[in-house]
Order: C-alpha cells, then structure tokens, then sequence
C-alpha cells in the first residue's frame, strides 16, 4: 500500500525498505497468501518495534544516541486505527524513553450539508473494523521520493468506500448518495534537527494524516457537502536525563515534577522587529538576532491552566481580519501587529514537564512562588511542538552556511511556508498556514476524560493533556481528495550547541540558565531587565479583530461551535 503526504501540491509516495508481502494485513482471522489480520485492542500483533537509528551527530556534549521506536497499533470496533504509547528508546547505561504520544485516534468523521439558508445536515460517516479493506505496518525505514525525508515506522488502513445518502427532502426525492473514501496513515520520522528554523533541536516527528475523497451522484444539482473530523492526541512527556531541567535552586523536589506545562502562541508577522537568526544591529558574541518573544511571537498564553478551545485557522481566508492593531507588552513597548488570510487566534501549542519555576526578577532568582519556566521558542527538553502557522519573517531566519548547499536551505525553508490560498499549494506563501486553504482548524486543549464536545471548563489534569485537533473540509470539488494534519507535530529531546566560528558557545544548560554565557536563556527570551514579559498574556477572548469559521459558503458566520457532534 502507497504512503502518501501532500508535497507542493502534489502526493508524493513514501518508499519503505520492506518487502509487502511481509508486511500487509487485512481484516480476517486467517493467514491467506502472507496476509495479516489488523490487530485489535488487546490482542496479538499490537506491538511495534522499528529497526535502530543512528544518533544525530554534531552534539558533543550529551551525544545524541541510537535509538528505535516501540509502540502499539490497532483497529477500533468503530473508530478506524488506533495508535497509542508510542516511545523512542535511546540506548545507554540507563535507557532514554521519549515519550512520544500517549493516545491517537480519528474521531467523529461527518459529513455537514450547506444548502444556503436550510438547516444544517450532519451525516455521520462511521468506521467500523468490518469495512477495512487492508492495512500495512511498516518496521522499517522508509524514504519519500520528495525530498529524501527519512521515515522510522508507519501503519496505515484503507477502508471500503461509504456510500451515504442525502437525507433532506430534496436530496431523497432525487435519491441522492454521497460516497466517502478513507484512509488513515499514523508516520513517523527518524530524528532529525529540522522542526524549527534554526535547526538546532533534535526531535522525532509524526504524522497522523487522513486522506479523505467524496464524489456525488449528481455534482451539478448536489455538490459534495463539507467534512470534519476530531482528532484526540493525548500527550504526557516527561524528563529522561539530569541535564533537561533548571538548575538546584530553581528544581526543587516540588510535587509539580512529572506535570505537564502547555503555552500556546500567536507569531508574529512584523519583520521590523528583526528576524531571528539574522545579523542584529549590535554585534555581539551571539551576533544574529536573539529569538527574544517581542521579535517571535505577537501575544501569548502562557502556562494554560484551564480548558480552552480556539479557532486555530478560518474559512474561508479572506475572512480573517487582517486589519492592523496594537498589543501593548508589559514591558511598556507597543507592538505592531496585524493578521494575514486564515490566521486565527493561536499558531501553535508547546507542552513540556516541569522543568523548574523562573523568577521574573533574574534567572538566578529563587522565589519558588514564581511562574512555571516556559521552553519557548527552541525548546529540546521532552517538548511537543505543533504548529499550524508559522510567522511570515520565520523562512527568513535560515541561515545558507547551515547547509551543504543554498538549494538544501532553501528547501528547508519551505517547511515553515504554508498554502498559498490562490492555487492551494503547500509551502509556497510565508505566514500562511499550513494547512490546505480549503481547510479551517479549531483546536481544544483539554482533559484525558472529556469530550471534544463538553463546553471546555475546569482545570487541566496536570499529568497528560488531550490536544483535539479538529478540521473541516469545506465545499470540495468532486471526486477531488484532501489529507488532514500534514504538518505534523514532534517531540523534541536534544539541542545541538549553537556554534561561532565552529566553536560551540551556546548548549542545553545554557538555555535553562546554569550558563556558561549570561543572557542567553530561556528567561532572558522571556522576560526584561525589569521582569517584565516582553508580550502580552492574552487569553483567547481578548485578541482584537478576529473571526469566526463559517460552515460553508452558504452559511452565515454564526458564533456557533459548529465543530462538536453535539
């Protein structure tokens, strides 16, 4: 079975080094002609074991190790493929376990009908084991003929085509039938330094994509209606060695050890600010510019103590506000800011465990009533990184003489360029999002044991954060095919020192402020000489001119969560 991820527009395949017969499964208790049942829950040939991967090299002083992937798979009685405790294993006296990904599942697949000023129609597009048509795992390495990207392990289900009919009064008069296709690949790289601009932290990345197509039985009378879906991705990374936290005086044998700490950013897309990793104005022992918040992000929300959920991309984009506005910092500047097409309330979300708390007044400040540290940006601590939008001077941020050739950095480049809305093509348009322009994206950052649908309310459990990532494809062309979450999300666990003249000047400890340079931290990015933040705290209700997702082009732009089955 192809593996497939949207590049430039395009389905590029993924090549594995494995022969298929060993490999494919389908439903079934018998062993016919090499083929496999999918695992269920429980049962045999959940497990997976990926073959050994080298380190990552150029990292002298806590060397980056070899290290394979160990997990489970399964098909769900009627939520299709199941993916869960997914953990990277690094050989050494005492194994280094990253843990990954606790939980993945697609969730309430459905069809919306807009038909302008009638009432919605939500057609529930079920899953059921009976419907697999075949499936893959895939335990060894795979390339994608693209750009040579490595891929660790993947598993991957195809299910029989759903034919489901309209169920308004004109849609049964004329018999009318939608037919659904689905497939669903979780993939998974090997590490790699290349999920953040600098290329400087080492990460393993996944891929949980489905690829849906929906062709009507009449087009002309009876377009294809929209398609959503909830993703539940459940995460609780925790340290694995003594280098990934504060130091003494700011790590106390605190109860909120083995606690997760989620923040969620909004980019910026001012590139007056200066653009980090390019030359700054001052030259300094660090000479490009310092990724200090104020120069990365425009507003964010630090430690999330609570549910919340947000529309993370709009539909369609010419909807989103982009008129320009003011964000006055606590550290008394006033930043200029202003949206582009899509962009909606956050671009991204970074979880990592407590690593210590971080006293506004010095790094070296030891007040333990002080905030929680926050990774950010950077971040190789046991961190999950998921951008759905990167900010339009990011690209810029590359540097050539950090790759062989200037073509290698340009390439690298594009993977922080989202879709440029007039042809839908994948990162062509810096500041876009990343997600197809016919898509939009509303994201609930909430509790193991409640619905994507339950109003978000109450505190986060502190020990493992369900992130729902729930798109919606909106009026697709006929017969045509979209893939949901090809961008992905990592969990980084390593830095490669930041070097000048080839020497490294900037490692790991540096950035949690036990520092062989001063300045140069994560609390120094964070906040001012006076301790102030150097960008607003904002909750999701107070940034200015945003709006609301519509359905479809039909509908009007209710404020209505119109994501939730319910």
């Amino acid at each position: 079975m192809a593996q497939m991820i949207t590049d430039r527009g395009k389905p590029t395949q993924i090549v594995w080094d494995q022969d298929e017969k060993d490999v494919q499964r389908v439903p079934g208790t018998k062993i016919v002609q090499g083929f496999l049942p999918v695992p269920r829950q429980g049962g045999p040939l959940t497990n997976v074991t990926s073959q050994i991967f080298p380190g990552v090299p150029g990292i002298p002083d806590v060397p980056d190790l070899p290290g394979f992937y160990k997990a489970e798979w399964f098909l769900s009685p009627s939520d299709g493929l199941t993916v869960q405790n997914v953990r990277f294993v690094q050989a050494n006296v005492s194994d280094e376990v990253h843990k990954v990904v606790e939980f993945m599942q697609w969730r309430n697949l459905r069809l919306i009908v807009d038909r302008g000023p009638a009432p919605f129609q939500t057609i529930a597009v079920t899953l059921p084991d009976s419907t697999c048509m075949q499936g893959a795992l895939m335990t060894q390495k795979g390339t994608r003929t693209a750009d040579n990207k490595k891929f660790a392990w993947g598993a991957c289900v195809m299910f029989n085509p759903f034919e489901l009919p309209d169920k308004s009064p004109a849609g049964l008069l004329a018999n009318i039938k939608y037919t659904v296709t689905i497939s669903q690949s979780y993939l998974f790289g090997a590490p790699d330094a290349d999920i953040e601009p600098s290329g400087s932290v080492v990460a393993v990345k996944a891929w949980p994509v489905m690829t849906v197509s929906i062709t009507s039985s009449d087009p002309k009378l009876f377009p294809p209606p929209s398609f959503a879906a909830d993703l539940k991705l459940v995460v609780a990374p925790r340290l694995t060695r003594p280098d990934q936290h504060r130091p003494a005086p700011q790590f106390p044998n605190s109860a909120l050890r083995d606690t997760n700490v989620v923040s969620i950013f909004s980019d910026t897309n001012d590139l007056s600010r200066g653009i980090p990793g390019q030359p700054g104005s001052v030259v300094t022992l660090f000479a490009p510019n310092k990724p200090f918040w104020d120069r990365v992000f425009d507003y964010s929300e630090p430690d999330v103590s609570t549910e919340i959920a947000f529309d993370a991309v709009v539909f369609p984009r010419s909807i989103a506000s982009t008129k320009p506005f003011t964000a006055a910092s606590p550290s008394s500047s006033l930043l200029q800011c202003q949206r582009v097409g899509g962009q909606g309330e956050f671009d991204n979300v970074h979880i990592h465990p407590w690593v210590g708390f971080d006293d506004p007044t010095s790094s070296s400040g030891t007040n333990s009533n002080s905030p929680k540290f926050i990774e950010a940006p950077i971040a190789a601590d046991e961190v999950i990184h998921m951008h759905w939008r990167w900010g339009v001077g990011i690209p810029q941020g590359v540097k050539d003489g950090s790759f062989p050739t200037p073509a290698d950095a340009e390439n690298f480049r594009r993977s922080f360029r989202g879709f440029d809305p007039q042809a839908n093509q994948p990162n062509s348009l810096a500041g876009a999002p990343l997600i197809p322009a016919d898509q939009s994206l509303r994201i609930k950052l909430g509790n193991p044991g409640k619905d994507v649908s339950d109003p978000p309310a109450g505190p986060l459990d502190p020990n493992s954060t369900v992130i729902w990532y729930s798109p919606m494809w909106h009026a697709p062309k006929n017969g045509a095919y979209t893939q949901f979450f090809v961008h992905g999300f990592a969990c980084a666990y390593r830095l490669k020192p930041f070097t000048l003249l080839g020497i490294p000047v900037l490692k790991n400890p540096d950035l949690l402020d036990s520092p062989s340079f001063p300045g140069f931290g994560y609390h120094d990015l964070r906040f001012d000489s006076s301790g102030n933040q150097n960008v607003l705290i904002a909750s999701a209700s107070t940034p200015p001119g945003l709006s609301r997702n519509r359905i479809g082009t039909g509908s009007t732009p209710v404020d209505k969560d119109f994501f939730s089955p319910k």
